[in-house]
């Protein structure tokens, strides 16, 4: 009969319908998944970009500490030659000064006799 027709058409139309909402809820659930799944996705670059600028400037640091080490190298090794230089300029000095001072007890003694 017809009531049993409408009956399990009516049966068929709620069970359409139940999974018409499943299928929805399911889209629903998907998008927001796909939605982490992008945050996540965007956070990751981020976090690479941040190491890849952290890295940089550590290389920079690092380049920036072995040019000052090599500038204070060759600034200790002229202080070393200019060290060495006033040393000998001091020798002489004192070499003639003694000569000088030999020289004059020279003709202290000669002006004596």
């Amino acid at each position: 009969s017809r009531e049993q027709s409408l009956h399990a058409l009516a049966v068929e139309l709620r069970s359409r319908e139940s999974r018409v909402g499943n299928v929805a809820a399911a889209e629903t659930a998907l998008r927001e998944r796909e939605d982490a799944a992008a945050a996540a996705e965007d956070a990751a670059r981020a976090a690479e970009d941040a190491v890849a600028d952290n890295v940089a400037h550590a290389e920079r640091r690092c380049r920036d500490a072995d040019r000052s080490n090599a500038e204070a190298r060759a600034a200790m090794e002229a202080a070393q030659v200019e060290a060495e230089q006033v040393n000998e300029d001091q020798e002489n000095l004192d070499a003639r000064r003694t000569a000088i001072l030999n020289e004059l007890a020279q003709r202290e003694r000669a002006a004596a006799t």
